[in-house]
């Protein structure tokens, strides 16, 4: 079986146990919740009689390929009681359950010369621990896209009720969050302050909004300890609130009496938090929603200006046409971040720059497709790195929309000028009804 930390999605194993020969009897049951809840007591629905057992437990523990422990290997023995099976016999609820308790031996440490790869916590003389399952399915835990701590990430992802990833990036450098034509919201990734020599954790210590009409700046002054909150240069003022108008509609935001920042976008929707740990003074957690629009002209008709998926380290998980898992697999998004995390990087560290491999700024999905027609027009290689990028970009469910609006407003665009050029000239208040 698989095993992932809910609080830590970087921690995972692979669990295999030999829990020996079936017995329709235990030994001696473990009782670990209140009396009350087993017979004879009245009203009891937990009846350990009726519990089975196995006779023995071995098994290895292995950390999964690209987790926090990665290299680790554990070898396990029976501990206590037998491993027990029934209604209650997981010892936290009357669910029918499963649980086991086992002693552990380190067969193999984890191999901290690689990246993110954490050391093995300090064990007590007998090691040990226990299982316990639960074998009524619970519903699904779903949170809020968000970033949070060191840093975690949870993706919007429309297939999965949450997908949860990592993403260390690198400290002092910005990396791109989300990117769409209208927006571009960076992060400068910092390092443990509190403990330097926690060299692997980075935390987000500032944030760069960069809007067509606004900069937006949420930092945190470490030296100083003050949040810096800033429109355009000019400090937000604690419990106001400031408006002003976007290409997508207008927006607004608000900075509260605990410098709690709420951004509400025609797109977006961001609530952005300071934050300490024991490794870190202050950073900077968000939770965002995103709504997604196609613009639509006065006539009725889908805009060519249709924009293209967002994208950045969270901005992808917005794009419907993925598919992603629930968990990521490594310590920089790897299984749902797209490419390499260098191609995250904005050019000159720009806290508000919009150039990555991955930029959608300014971007709209027919510009995209004009930049390809170009290239297919004045460069006989279309194979070259440039062409492939466009291509990629422009991603299979979108190329028929993209192609369909173009082409019914090319048509559309050709009737008008044969219209208006015919020699009999039609006064414009004469042909409007």
């Amino acid at each position: 079986m698989t095993v992932v930390d809910r609080n830590d999605p970087t921690v995972r194993f692979s669990a295999r146990f030999d829990l020996g020969t079936f017995s329709d009897t235990c030994e001696e049951a473990k009782l670990e919740l209140r009396a009350t809840c087993y017979v004879p007591s009245p009203a009891a629905r937990i009846d350990p009689s009726c519990w089975q057992c196995w006779s023995l437990l071995s098994g290895t523990i292995t950390a999964l390929p690209g987790s926090a422990y990665t290299g680790l290997v554990l070898s396990t023995t029976r501990f206590m009681n037998q491993p027990q099976y029934g209604r209650g016999a997981n010892g936290k609820n009357s669910h029918l359950g499963l649980s086991f308790w086992f002693l552990f031996t380190v067969v193999s440490p984890p191999d901290v010369s690689l990246p993110g790869v954490r050391p093995l916590p300090r064990l007590p003389a007998e090691p040990h621990g226990d299982v316990n399952i639960d074998l009524i399915p619970p519903p699904p835990v779903v949170e809020p896209p968000q970033f949070k701590g060191d840093p975690h990430f949870v993706g919007f992802c429309n297939n999965v009720p949450s997908c949860r990833y990592d993403f260390h990036g690198e400290r002092d450098k910005v990396f791109a969050i989300i990117s769409d034509r209208n927006l571009q919201l960076n992060a400068r990734f910092v390092g443990a302050d509190l403990r330097p020599q926690k060299i692997f954790k980075t935390y987000i210590g500032a944030i760069g909004l960069r809007l067509p009409s606004a900069r937006i700046l949420v930092e945190c002054d470490r030296v100083s300890e003050r949040h810096i909150i800033q429109i355009d240069g000019q400090e937000l003022a604690s419990m106001s609130v400031k408006s002003f108008d976007t290409p997508d509609g207008p927006a607004t935001v608000t900075r509260d009496d605990q410098d709690r920042v709420s951004i509400d976008l025609p797109r977006y929707y961001l609530k952005l938090r300071f934050s300490s740990s024991a490794h870190s003074s202050c950073h900077i957690n968000m939770r965002a929603n995103y709504r997604a629009i196609l613009p639509a002209t006065g006539h009725g008709k889908i805009s060519r200006e249709i924009s293209l998926p967002p994208h950045g380290v969270l901005g992808q998980t917005a794009d419907a046409s993925r598919n992603f898992p629930a968990f990521g697999v490594g310590p920089q998004g790897e299984g749902i971040v797209e490419g390499r995390w260098q191609d995250y990087l904005i050019e000159g560290d720009d806290l508000f720059g919009t150039q990555f491999s991955f930029t959608r700024w300014a971007s709209s999905a027919s510009q995209q497709l004009q930049g390809i027609a170009t290239s297919d027009d004045n460069d006989d290689n279309l194979e070259n790195d440039e062409f492939l990028e466009r291509k990629r970009i422009l991603r299979d469910p979108f190329d028929d929309l993209i192609e369909k609006i173009v082409a019914t407003e090319q048509e559309d665009d050709e009737n008008d000028f044969q219209r208006h050029s015919d020699d009999n000239i039609v006064e414009k208040s004469a042909a409007v009804h």
